[in-house]
């Protein structure tokens, strides 16, 4: 249930995955980058963690910003 002036939640959702999208892209992207590379599969691991950290960290700023005042 949305306050009078806030958009719903599917729409806050929405708008953060799209916000989110392609840092999740750059950060699956270097991933592989760092496999493919020939690196030790323990490379891939160590760069996942930072960007699953930042991903889950634009997710909640972009799902919690406040509504716009149109």
């Amino acid at each position: 249930m949305g306050h009078p002036g806030r958009p719903s939640e599917d729409i806050d959702r929405r708008q953060a995955a799209i916000a989110v999208a392609p840092l999740v892209a750059v950060g699956l992207f270097a991933i592989l980058l760092v496999v493919l590379w020939g690196a030790n599969y323990l490379w891939g691991f160590v760069v996942a963690l930072p960007v699953s950290f930042f991903i889950a960290l634009a997710w909640i700023a972009f799902r919690s910003r406040p509504a716009s005042s149109s």
